[in-house]
């Protein structure tokens, strides 16, 4: 009895395998789809407008892909002559020295720098003139000021 099963068992595992490779191995057929009506209508059916048939399908490119998430193309490069010209460059001002600062009563800073060639004292607030001298950036670890159109950083700590 069991040589007699062993064929069958064989047979039932190895159809599903055959069924596989030929449905994997086969070419596709197309399918005919169609919105349209059959051609001209029956005597007993009434006449149904005909559909438009949709437009045939394109695949979308990167860009337009990438446009749903918010990317969007780096810009191209202006010419040379249409560039604005860089911020002038800051020369380090080893005559000023950073003493400290004091906060006013809406809590904004106001710096000290003390002017050593001339023996002056120099209160700067972000942004405000004093002086001819205007405090444009405090950074970690220096000062930027400008003075007569002139950029210098004063160092912070040394």
């Amino acid at each position: 009895m069991k040589d007699s099963m062993k064929p069958l068992v064989e047979a039932s595992l190895l159809l599903p395998i055959v069924a596989l490779a030929f449905v994997l191995i086969a070419p596709e057929r197309p399918r005919d789809i169609s919105l349209a009506p059959p051609a001209g209508p029956q005597a007993d059916e009434p006449a149904v407008p005909q559909q438009p048939v949709p437009p045939e399908r394109t695949l979308a490119t990167f860009g337009q892909i990438a446009a749903l998430f918010g990317w969007t193309p780096p810009a191209a490069a202006a010419p040379a002559a249409a560039r604005t010209p860089a911020a002038p460059t800051a020369v380090e001002a080893a005559w000023l020295k950073p003493i400290g600062f004091v906060i006013d009563e809406k809590g904004d800073p106001t710096y000290i720098f003390k002017d050593i060639r001339a023996g002056a004292v120099i209160p700067l607030t972000l942004r405000k003139e004093n002086k001819g001298w205007t405090l444009l950036e405090v950074r970690e670890r220096e000062f930027l000021l400008a003075f007569d159109a002139k950029r210098y950083i004063v160092k912070r700590g040394k």
